[in-house]
């Protein structure tokens, strides 16, 4: 293999880098989808170029139908939980990106309302709690910096609970 053969990972990891940020802007703007368009320079000489149009959509609908399915399976699990009255025990599934200012967490809590949903931060820690029809979501995730408790922003949309955490400066 010849040393231009070579693929470069900092240019790879530059663009998950700028593909996690646009996801990331598209859930605090509540964005279903959104258009990209650029350039591409194949040589240092650029004498070959190239444009590029990408289309990223979050699937809300996906999201939706999603959502109908675990109240479903909410409604089913009830009928059988019948004679326990103690809730179920979830950790949810959660997605992180961490931005030089900030940190956007983004769990999903499929069957909860924006009412039940409690969260605390101390340090760096940030403990996320919720409650659901027989069911009970709790995570704590520790951070590499410490959280700004004035400034945190957070909303609920199709099961899908995000956080926006403002990082302390030092």
């Amino acid at each position: 293999m010849k040393e231009e053969d070579n693929i470069n990972l900092g240019t790879i990891f530059k663009g998950f880098d700028k593909f996690f940020g646009v996801v990331s802007s598209m859930l605090e703007n509540q964005e279903d989808e959104r258009n990209i368009e650029g350039a591409l320079n194949f040589s240092e000489n650029k004498d070959m170029v190239g444009k590029y149009n990408l289309k990223i959509g979050l699937g809300v609908d996906k999201a939706r139908e999603m959502n109908n399915r675990f109240d479903l399976i909410n409604e089913r699990l009830e009928k059988i939980d019948v004679g326990s009255k103690q809730k179920k025990n979830i950790e949810p599934t959660t997605e992180i990106f961490d931005q030089e200012d900030k940190a956007v967490i983004v769990m999903e809590l499929p069957g909860v309302e924006e009412n039940d949903i409690h969260f605390e931060t101390e340090g760096n820690l940030l403990t996320v709690t919720a409650q659901s029809k027989g069911f009970h979501y709790s995570k704590t995730i520790a951070f590499q910096f410490e959280l700004c408790k004035e400034k945190i922003e957070s909303r609920l949309n199709n099961s899908l609970y995000t956080l926006t955490v403002q990082k302390v400066k030092n």
